[in-house]
């Protein structure tokens, strides 16, 4: 998912392309995001960090003392996340999305309500009423976990097949 296009004009990605939701809402896009407004001078108590020090656990810490360049950046990905999420939702009309990694997980006061008012501007109404969204507390396991769960499910299925 990281990989779809939400600004087609946007920055470069590893991948190749340009805007993929990886430079936008991952845990390196919003430390860079930080590190390149400290650079331009912006105010902010993460100034006294060492760049190795830089964590997205110290972001939020950061944010939930007060810094605005924090309390900022997070919102930013949350509106970028539910950009994608909803062309997700108008394509598969998902019961429920389950969002993991570390980002979600720490920062979900911050992430998840721009998150939501993005998604629900711009996926079918009729997709999103009964939407349930749910953080992972499996941080950065929860891929491996379902894609393991769906290999098991495949192969019970073809063995268990009467």
């Amino acid at each position: 998912m990281g990989h779809i296009t939400i600004d087609e004009d946007g920055e470069f990605c590893s991948c190749g392309n340009r805007g993929c939701l990886k430079v936008y809402a991952s845990g390196s896009a919003i430390m860079e995001r930080v590190r390149t407004a400290l650079k331009k001078g912006v105010t902010s108590s993460l100034a006294a960090l060492a760049d190795r020090q830089l964590t997205i656990e110290a972001i939020m810490a950061a944010g939930r003392e007060g810094d605005r360049l924090s309390q900022n950046v997070f919102p930013e990905a949350g509106t970028h996340l539910g950009t994608a999420l909803a062309d997700l939702v108008n394509l598969l009309n998902p019961q429920k999305i389950i969002l993991g990694g570390v980002v979600p997980q720490i920062a979900q006061q911050l992430l998840i309500d721009p998150l939501l008012v993005s998604l629900r501007q711009r996926a079918f109404h009729q997709s999103v009423g009964d939407l349930e969204l749910v953080v992972s507390q499996r941080g950065e396991e929860t891929a491996a976990v379902g894609a393991t769960l769906l290999a098991a499910e495949r192969v019970l299925e073809t063995v268990l097949k009467p």
